[in-house]
């Protein structure tokens, strides 16, 4: 069960480093004529898919894939550019916040069981 758990928030942190760099990623093209805005997988469809080692983004397209014009314009506010480019700083950093949270809450859990752990191994 530990073991489990421990995977579990060590794909966790991998996915999140993954998201980070997809993040990072379009930042970085933000004027890039033509660059279409990349995330990665959501964590449950790894979960759902068996992946619980997370693969490296930049070379497996099962966990980082272009996310289509159509989806950015969808909600108001995220608009595709002149250029072609559909990467909006604003949703990006939307992007970085949550995957702050997310860290913040995965580093938490997994101390309060570690401490568990300990505590239970010490009685």
């Amino acid at each position: 069960m530990q073991e489990l758990l421990f995977q579990l928030a060590t794909s966790k942190t991998s996915w999140l480093a993954a998201r980070q760099a997809a993040v990072a990623a379009n930042i970085a093209n933000i004027n890039t004529a033509g660059y279409r805005s990349v995330d990665v997988k959501p964590f449950t469809e790894l979960i759902d898919d068996g992946m619980l080692n997370i693969p490296n983004p930049s070379t497996d397209d099962k966990l980082l894939g272009s996310s289509p014009a159509s989806a950015v314009t969808a909600k108001k506010g995220w608009e595709v550019q002149q250029s072609g480019n559909s990467v909006s700083l604003e949703q990006e950093m939307l992007k970085g916040g949550e995957i702050q949270q997310d860290y913040a809450l995965s580093a938490g859990i997994t101390k309060t069981f570690h401490r568990m752990l300990l505590a239970a191994a010490k009685a």
